[in-house]
């Protein structure tokens, strides 16, 4: 029944997001990241085919062989994107116009997706600016509002009051009418967001509804996300009647929202800072070298987004190797340590990995509790289940 309900929502393409990004893309924008389409550096007479009998040092072949390699990944992956930028225009011009629906399915665990690939609401922030609701609904006394929240939301400014967020759309009023007005500027706010697609609808649908006669009548079919705090935890903290977990993933009413990625942010700082002051104290042991090496390279370097995937995972059961993984990506992205050194890098995600399961650990005691008698009793089941006669 929930699958059919979601799947009789008709949507439409947002006409106006489409031209423009067109328009961008012809000029040779890569407009999912609204970069430049072409990079020099991905120029494969940068890293012509070398032999180790071309240098004169092993290290300057290895770093030779990093930089090649790197160069290749980076463009292979701008290949896939500018291809899958391109079929997602096609898709919208083709569906320009016309109403369509987006047929659901559901997984093991209960969450319903879009069937289609390439073009949905859930998918990158370039899909969700194309699309809109085909069917509209007046405003009313609120919705004025929530798309002024909306707005916030998309510049990443999201840790605050709803009060606070409206406020800050109408304190950038100016900038939102602008951007509206002449979304092809190069410096036009909405290019800054943090979700730049999806801030630019935002920016036209809020003009639209204060210009027309009535904003409560204005008719107007903008999506306006509305999404839970890792809501893994939050059913841990509501079957484990943990107060406090549940103040963290905001289960419990808070004038301003909680964030639990940037609290394990924190208590992973306050952790590495503890581990100086202990080797400032203690010279470390041979086998802390490295370690007190990573703590200082990491101090007042981890922010939440660092943190975020392995926390949004851990209670979905990620495994230890797989969050190692996912911190490397982040330890990479934002470049705390340096790619040449595999020893280094290898006891930077091992180190930062076991602080933020020791964050968790503290933060959600009885999830943890709940997650273990789980386990054990999944374990005791498969052991009771008696082998196939032969």
């Amino acid at each position: 029944m929930g699958l059919d309900v979601l799947g009789r929502v008709p949507w439409r393409i947002n006409e106006k997001i489409l031209r423009i990004s067109i328009e961008l893309w012809n000029q040779g924008v890569n407009v999912s990241e609204l970069t430049s389409a072409t990079s020099p550096a991905l120029d494969n007479s940068n890293y012509p085919f070398m032999k180790r009998e071309d240098f004169d040092k092993v290290e300057e072949y290895r770093e030779y062989c990093r930089q090649a390699v790197n160069s290749r990944n980076e463009q292979s992956r701008q290949h896939s994107m500018t291809c899958d930028t391109n079929y997602k225009l096609e898709i919208a011009r083709t569906f320009a116009g016309i109403p369509f629906y987006l047929p659901h399915s559901v997984d093991f665990r209960g969450r319903a997706y879009p069937i289609p690939p390439h073009l949905s609401h859930i998918g990158s922030d370039l899909s969700r600016g194309l699309l809109e609701f085909a069917e509209g609904r007046p405003l009313g006394s609120k919705g004025l509002f929530w798309l002024k929240v909306q707005f916030s939301n998309m510049c990443g400014n999201d840790k605050c009051s709803l009060m606070d967020r409206a406020a800050f759309a109408d304190k950038h009023m100016e900038n939102i009418r602008a951007s509206a007005k002449d979304p092809l500027a190069p410096q036009a706010f909405w290019r800054t967001a943090d979700e730049p697609w999806q801030c630019l609808a935002t920016c036209m649908e809020i003009c639209a509804a204060l210009d027309s006669e009535d904003p409560e009548k204005f008719i107007s079919h903008l999506p306006v996300q509305q999404d839970g705090s890792c809501n893994g935890s939050q059913h841990y903290a509501a079957l484990g009647g943990d107060i406090e977990g549940a103040e963290q993933v905001n289960l419990s009413p808070s004038p301003v929202p909680q964030d639990i990625y940037g609290t394990v942010a924190k208590i992973v700082s306050r952790e590495i800072y503890r581990d100086i002051e202990r080797f400032a104290r203690n010279p470390p042991t041979e086998n802390e070298i490295l370690t007190e090496k990573v703590a200082e390279l990491l101090k007042d370097r981890i922010s939440r987004k660092i943190v975020k995937q392995p926390v949004m995972t851990n209670i979905y059961g990620v495994t230890l190797y797989g969050a190692k993984k996912q911190i490397e990506a982040r330890l990479k992205e934002f470049a705390l340590i340096p790619v040449e050194d595999e020893q280094l890098m290898r006891k930077a995600r091992e180190y930062l990995t076991n602080k933020v399961f020791s964050a968790l650990d503290e933060l959600f005691v009885k999830a943890r509790q709940i997650q273990d008698w789980l386990e054990y009793c999944a374990t005791e089941i498969c052991r009771s289940v008696p082998l196939p006669v032969a």
